[in-house]
């Protein structure tokens, strides 16, 4: 989806930022909590894309959920396939969990988290 020309995506007030250089590879860990307590994520779904300020999609991310039980309860990995090829520049990326029973939940629920993709210094 291309948002109309001028019209960026809204980042958060405090958005969760994450650096990285051109052509690093992108791994991140998550544990979904409510209220501090872990969550059992089985039979969840979870997707995330990243997208330039216009909204348009530059990658997406596999999410893989790690065995869910005592101390990894809630716990799940966001990675990109292979080594970020987009940027360097701001990007943004939010979460969306669609649980067993079909409520969706988009976390954060306002704006977006930010990526900020700096040069590689290999010229």
């Amino acid at each position: 989806m291309r948002l109309p020309a001028r019209e960026r995506i809204p980042v958060m007030k405090n958005p969760l930022r994450v650096a990285k250089k051109l052509h690093d590879s992108l791994f991140m860990t998550f544990q979904y909590a409510i209220n501090g307590v872990p969550q059992n994520l089985t039979g969840t779904t979870v997707r995330s894309q990243i997208r330039d300020v216009y909204g348009v999609l530059v990658g997406t991310l596999v999410f893989t959920l790690l065995t869910q039980s005592g101390n990894t309860l809630g716990l799940y990995t966001l990675e990109l396939a292979g080594p970020i090829e987009f940027g360097p520049g701001e990007f943004f990326w939010d979460i969306e969990y669609t649980f067993t029973g079909g409520r969706i939940s988009t976390v954060p629920e306002e704006g977006h988290n930010l990526l900020v993709i700096t040069d590689d210094d290999t010229k």
